[in-house]
């Protein structure tokens, strides 16, 4: 009997012990179940509040677009009243004024054009005459520096047998390069320095 109250006694336990283990896990889950509500009664609530704020956008843009459709009807009213009272005054119909007009617009169009034309042309005098001179010296440069080249020897003493190494490239590689690009002959003198 007392082994069988023992085992009783360690089954209640097991039992407890993993009865308060499930209580512990219900309260977790019951815990992020709240901390997830709250944040979606957040996200509702700020969606409500930017909701308002489209509907009051709304609401004023409206308003603004009622109020500019009556200006726009009051001044298309004031325009024609105006253009009434310039052709009582002008002793013109629209349709002369329009005549008038353009023939004034024309005629300065045509000044202004002319001029423009004018200062295009001098400019493009000048800077031909510019252009021609870089030109002409860049040739008389080329001509010389090719003419100096095929006379010109410079001697170069380096450093280092170790930059002469660098500067000879592996298989002479970089010579070869250099030359290629310059036009220049390079003659690197082998012999060790004492």
């Amino acid at each position: 009997m007392l082994e069988a109250k023992d085992e009783w006694y360690k089954a209640k336990v097991n039992f407890e012990r993993e009865l308060q283990v499930k209580r512990t896990e219900l309260q977790k889950l019951e815990k992020r179940l709240a901390d997830r509500e709250d944040n979606l009664n957040r996200k509702v609530d700020v969606f409500q509040s930017k909701e308002r704020d489209v509907q009051n956008r709304e609401k004023a843009l409206l308003t603004k677009e009622r109020a500019l459709r009556g200006r726009e009807g009051e001044l298309d009213h004031l325009i024609a009243d105006q253009n009434i009272q310039l052709e009582r005054i002008a002793g013109m119909t629209t349709e002369e004024a329009k005549k008038l007009l353009m023939e004034n617009l024309e005629g300065q169009v045509r000044r202004e054009a002319a001029s423009r034309a004018k200062e295009i042309l001098d400019e493009a005098e000048r800077n031909a005459e510019k252009e021609a001179r870089e030109i002409i010296t860049h040739a008389i440069y080329r001509c010389a520096a090719d003419h100096t080249v095929e006379t010109t020897v410079s001697v170069v003493s380096l450093p280092s047998d170790e930059m002469k190494g660098r500067i000879i490239g592996r298989e002479g590689r970089n010579i070869r390069s250099f030359e290629t690009a310059t036009g220049v002959d390079v003659i690197v003198d082998d012999t060790p320095r004492r």
